[in-house]
């Protein structure tokens, strides 16, 4: 670093302001009238002219296509709130259609008529029925007739004794007769039929009432004749413009039109369809775009105009700048070059010209300067990097430290309490937990896997089951694909630890810890959870304080609660960043201790492991 320092102190003497060396060009780079990388004023003014031209056109067409797009937009918009209107209104129709035809099947003058139940009531059921139909096609003036075919297939016209060649073709067409056919329907005549373009039909089952089951007792249909001139008046709304064309259709056939004609389907159509609710129909509307296009036109020639007017501005604005501005700096401009900044040894030539060298010298010391600050700054940032790092190595193995010891010593309290009670076999096996679980603690390195310390987590806590004579309940519940996440070493174990330590002073519940381990969010999160005594809220604020402090603010504070907790609360925070590390949560019912750290490794480069520090 010494040698660095040297040569960057030696280079420094000649680039810094008051030094007795001046800045002189480099050999082979004296200044050139027509230096490579020069552009003229003339080339600029033509590429501005060119672009201005060529964004002038882009903001023409994009005009253009923006007032189609609207006028299109509208058009649909308008298209569809027509759709909309007239769907409504046809719906609203049949459904008073279906109120009617209701009010006939339901009748009981009917119902005597068809079912033959009660032969002294037939007349003046008949006279009640004629009666009724009157009423309904008062009421709807559309019901150009109706009629009732009972369940031999006989029709019978109850007002206007309409042809009743359209009761046999709507019963060649549908199997009114059958005592199944239960449901009720529009039903609209074929093209080729001579009623398709004058009537259509709505058909509702009667049913004798007084029979059970009633629906399987038919005994006649009703047919509601309708004028489709109503249907007519609905599509001719005044919202429709002469342009739009709207039709019915069933399926694949059209039933009603508002044109003869339909037009073409092509880009200049647009064709918009809704489902009714009622009668199996969809409402299809279509509108040309030729009167819309028209105004696109207007707007073209008019873009056309201005497009003229700016380029002949732009070409005075050119021949203006040849004669008055590029002839008397033409000879200066040629002898800049195009300075590169990435390789900061370069330095920009003189051009001979009195004014622009006074701006060029000044250019090419704010380049050394600049030059010389980057080295600084690149040393500074080496020296400052070095020097964290080794602090958080320092800390890192402070906290580990303060780990090892403290699991010693409960270990051993432990192992002092079986010898006492005689259990021999039990020490045997203690001692080969403890075994396992110090060589762990006191292994190098700084990763483990998952498995590990879940591994080292159920050997302790079967130290401690021995201890209390089985009277200790614990679960260990961690998702199996944590188990080969690589996670920060010894932050679980101190944590059960810590649990068992102090959870269960002064009570006498029966120890029960639970562990759980899950994925959450692109992070590991870790519950530990007793089931103790709980910790004070003043005692409790206070361990949370703790675990907000930095490490130097700790050793002055020198705070006996949750000396354990902060470890490791630290040393996550160290590894992992300050977003991660352990909350605390209590009541009388227990203690939750949470570890959150996240799934993927630090990206920054680890730190050395403990036998390297």
């Amino acid at each position: 670093m010494s040698f660095i320092s040297a040569r960057f102190l030696k280079k420094r003497k000649t680039c810094l302001p008051g030094s007795t060396g001046s800045w002189r060009p480099p050999a082979g780079k004296s200044p050139a009238p027509d230096a490579p990388g020069c552009r003229s004023i003339q080339k600029s003014l033509l590429h501005l002219f060119l672009t201005a031209c060529l964004l002038f056109l882009c903001l023409l067409a994009a005009a253009c296509w923006w007032f189609a797009s609207s006028q299109r937009k509208a058009l649909e918009e308008h298209l569809g709130a027509t759709l909309t209107i007239m769907g409504e209104n046809i719906d609203e129709y049949f459904m008073s259609l279906e109120k009617l035809g209701f009010g006939v099947s339901s009748n009981w003058s009917v119902i005597n008529v068809y079912s033959g139940e009660d032969p002294t009531e037939v007349g003046s059921a008949v006279a009640n029925s004629h009666q009724l139909m009157s009423l309904l096609c008062s009421i709807e003036t559309s019901i150009a007739d109706v009629m009732i075919v009972d369940i031999n297939g006989l029709g019978k016209s109850y007002f206007s004794g309409v042809d009743y060649n359209i009761i046999s073709e709507i019963t060649s067409q549908e199997e009114l007769h059958d005592p199944y056919a239960l449901e009720r329907s529009f039903h609209f005549f074929p093209p080729e039929s001579q009623w398709s373009n004058v009537y259509f039909v709505y058909s509702v089952p009667i049913l004798n009432l007084n029979s059970w089951p009633s629906d399987s007792q038919k005994v006649a249909t009703g047919l509601l004749l309708c004028n489709k001139s109503r249907i007519s008046r609905l599509l001719m709304t005044d919202t429709a413009l002469s342009y739009e064309y709207f039709a019915l259709y069933q399926g694949d056939d059209c039933v009603f039109s508002s044109s003869p004609v339909p037009p073409e389907p092509g880009p200049n159509t647009l064709i918009q369809e809704i489902p009714l609710a009622r009668g199996g129909l969809t409402l299809r509307g279509a509108a040309t775009l030729g009167q819309v296009q028209g105004g696109s036109g207007l707007m073209l020639l008019f873009g056309g105009c201005c497009f003229l007017a700016v380029t002949l501005f732009l070409i005075l604005l050119v021949q203006f700048t040849r004669r008055y501005i590029l002839r008397p700096i033409s000879g200066t401009i040629s002898q800049l070059a195009g300075y590169q900044g990435e390789n900061l040894s370069e330095h920009i030539a003189y051009s001979g010209v009195g004014e622009i060298d006074a701006i060029i010298v000044d250019i090419n010391r704010m380049i050394d300067k600049i030059k010389c600050a980057t080295r600084q700054i690149l040393l500074t940032q080496n020296t400052l990097y070095e020097t964290e790092l080794r602090t958080k190595e320092a800390e890192l193995y402070a906290l580990q430290s303060q780990v090892n010891p403290h699991f010693l010593y409960n270990t051993l309290q432990c192992i002092c309490g079986l010898a006492a009670m005689g259990r021999t076999r039990d020490i045997q096996e203690i001692a080969l937990a403890m075994s396992d679980v110090f060589k762990y603690s006191i292994h190098p390195g700084t990763f483990v896997d998952c498995a590990e310390e879940v591994g080292i987590i159920c050997q302790y806590l079967s130290i401690y089951k021995i201890r209390y004579d089985g009277k200790l309940d614990y679960e260990l519940n961690i998702e199996e694909p944590l188990l080969d996440c690589r996670i920060l070493k010894m932050i679980i174990q101190p944590t059960v630890e810590n649990a068992m330590l102090h959870a269960y002073n002064g009570t006498d519940k029966r120890p029960a810890i639970r562990i759980y381990g899950r994925r959450e969010d692109g992070e590991l999160v870790f519950n530990i959870i007793d089931n103790g005594a709980g910790i004070p809220r003043e005692k409790l604020q206070k361990i949370q304080e703790n675990l907000g402090r930095s490490f130097s603010e700790s050793i002055q504070e020198a705070s006996p609660f949750g000396l354990g907790l902060y470890n490791i609360n630290r040393r996550i925070k160290l590894v992992y960043g300050e977003s991660y590390g352990i909350s605390l949560f209590s009541n009388p019912n227990g203690t939750q201790v949470d570890i959150r750290i996240p799934a993927a490794p630090p990206e920054y480069p680890a730190l050395p492991e403990q036998e390297e520090l």
